[in-house]
């Protein structure tokens, strides 16, 4: 799941650039409204603790220490579910949960990122690591309304290839074809993903021409 890890770091960076100041510009806001020096400090230091604990999960998920990192992750979700760290630690949960070969409870997590995660790009994010485990469920109907779901258009190249993937495992080699040919025509592809991807539709093409002879 190399783009999965890239979309994550994306985020990850997208967070330490602006979730602190998000936090304090909430404590202020509520500060400013109530006027409550102590909610405030209150609200400043549950902010900390947050980033300890989302700190801690993103330790542990280094060193796969994968019940740390879910029972960390579920920690923050079940306390503080409005919060960034809670969907970014979320979806890390959901990578242990993958690893661990815990296919439903990758969903699981995955599936509350996208009913509580305030941020668009992180529920497309976890829209698309959904999306990458239905397919080996072959639930395609599934795959395609989270694959429809995701809104920002940076994501589309790897949209268009896990479209590819599932229309190859129908059968439909055109569909597939057109899906990855679409993904190595946008404008905003990574260099891994356009080696990836043009290995896929290197592999179609070969295959064909084994069709035609045979």
């Amino acid at each position: 799941m190399e783009t999965a890890e890239q979309e994550l770091e994306a985020l990850k960076q997208w967070w330490n650039e602006n979730g602190r100041t998000l936090m304090v510009g909430v404590v202020l806001g509520l500060g400013g409204v109530f006027g409550w020096t102590t909610y405030q400090g209150k609200l400043e230091a549950d902010a900390e603790a947050l980033s300890i604990i989302y700190q801690q999960v993103v330790d542990a998920a280094s060193e796969d220490q994968h019940e740390a990192v879910r029972a960390q992750a579920t920690s923050i979700m079940e306390s503080s579910p409005e919060s960034g760290y809670a969907s970014l630690g979320a979806l890390l949960a959901a990578k242990s949960a993958y690893q661990q070969k815990d296919l439903d409870g990758a969903k699981n997590y995955l599936f509350w990122i996208v009913q509580n995660a305030g941020q668009s790009n992180v529920r497309d994010v976890a829209r698309i690591r959904l999306a990458r485990i239905l397919v080996e469920e072959k639930l395609f109907d599934e795959v395609e309304s989270n694959l429809n779901a995701v809104e920002n258009q940076t994501f589309s190249p790897t949209v268009n290839e896990i479209r590819g993937d599932m229309r190859l495992i129908q059968g439909d080699v055109a569909g597939a074809r057109e899906a990855y040919e679409s993904t190595l025509n946008s404008d905003n592809v990574s260099g891994a993903t356009r080696t990836r991807v043009q290995m896929k539709l290197d592999d179609l093409g070969i295959a064909d021409d084994e069709r035609t002879t045979g």
